[in-house]
């Protein structure tokens, strides 16, 4: 589970979990709790981690695969995906690679359904509202 690797990964920095929580844009206690009822955390956390935390391994973190730490001979690829790595590189900077790609792609079609939840919502308020005036009315 995300969540038990993360809280691997605070150990194993010294840090506290209000001081990760803080770290990453939490909200106070917010991880602690989902930790204890297994409840996941948002895809903007995920990034927010990857961002703050650089060393973390995202195939790690995503599938408990590889080590947690990326080793300092493993080339940087940006979160943004815009460098793919070469054939000659590191095999671990086409994980790191796909596994943020993996992660962006993901993100990015949470992105458009909340969009699109947004504009339903938008338009349902309008509609509730046409109704009330319609019922004031009669």
């Amino acid at each position: 589970m995300i969540l038990e690797r993360l809280k691997q990964f605070i150990d194993y920095k010294g840090i506290s979990v209000s001081g990760f929580e803080k770290s990453i844009g939490m909200s106070n206690a917010s991880f602690a709790k989902s930790l204890k009822n297994k409840k996941a955390i948002g895809t903007d956390k995920l990034e927010n981690i990857l961002k703050i935390y650089p060393e973390i391994n995202p195939n790690w973190l995503l599938h408990g695969k590889g080590s947690m730490l990326i080793s300092n001979k493993t080339k940087c690829y940006s979160i943004t995906g815009d460098t793919t790595p070469e054939l000659n590189d590191d095999p671990a900077s086409f994980i790191t690679h796909n596994a943020s790609r993996s992660i962006i792609d993901y993100m990015e079609r949470k992105d458009r359904r909340i969009e699109d939840l947004c504009n339903e919502n938008g338009a349902l308020k309008k509609e509730i509202e046409l109704l009330k005036r319609q019922l004031n009315s009669d």
